[in-house]
């Protein structure tokens, strides 16, 4: 099979990522994956910041009211 020079260079170079990036997340598993300084990453870390950034401004889900970030309307 025939694949052209730069093809094959960058399946090389994407493969050489890939196994890098399993590398790291074994060797992260084989560690306990938690590290001091290190966020951890997923749905629920994300979460977590959500709630932080909503508790920071006072934002409460399925209030309509004024935040801190509108600041008074001088009525």
């Amino acid at each position: 099979m025939f694949m052209h020079p730069i093809s094959h260079l960058a399946l090389l170079d994407w493969e050489r990522e890939h196994a890098m990036k399993q590398r790291a997340v074994e060797r992260a598993a084989r560690d306990g994956g938690s590290q001091p300084g290190l966020a951890r990453g997923g749905i629920t870390s994300f979460a977590r910041f959500l709630r932080r950034a909503a508790a920071a401004i006072n934002l409460r889900p399925g209030s309509a009211g004024r935040t801190s970030l509108t600041g008074s309307t001088g009525a």
